[in-house]
């Protein structure tokens, strides 16, 4: 059995934070995060979008972790891109109320505005 410890998340934007959308990354689970870090600058060059920016980040995973999980993500112009890896059960203290969420529990992405 393969054990996650980082997830790639990789995001397109148009002209404004409002039209930033989940782009498909070619892999988005590996072993490490460092194996992670090291393929984000194929992952983005490979993604051919014609117009806007991507933005990718890695996300540490606990691998023993076996909750339900979700990436709950969002763009700002002033902090650009914040991202993190939490259960779906536990509320996010800090959680923009327009904040993006992406669940990943039965292999299908959801994604919901909040």
């Amino acid at each position: 059995m393969e054990h996650l410890a980082a997830l790639m998340l990789v995001i397109a934007c148009g002209n404004t934070p409002e039209s930033c959308a989940v782009h498909p990354a070619p892999v988005t689970g590996y072993e490490t995060l460092e194996a992670c870090q090291h393929a984000i600058a194929p992952a983005l060059g490979r993604a051919g979008t014609r117009s806007g920016v991507l933005v990718a980040r890695c996300l540490p995973v606990d691998p023993m972790d076996e909750r339900e999980m979700e990436i709950v993500w969002d763009v700002t112009t002033q902090d650009g891109l914040q991202a993190s890896v939490r259960p779906v059960d536990e509320p996010a203290p800090e959680t923009p109320a327009n904040a993006l969420v992406a669940q990943a529990a039965t292999g299908e992405e959801t994604r919901a505005l909040r």
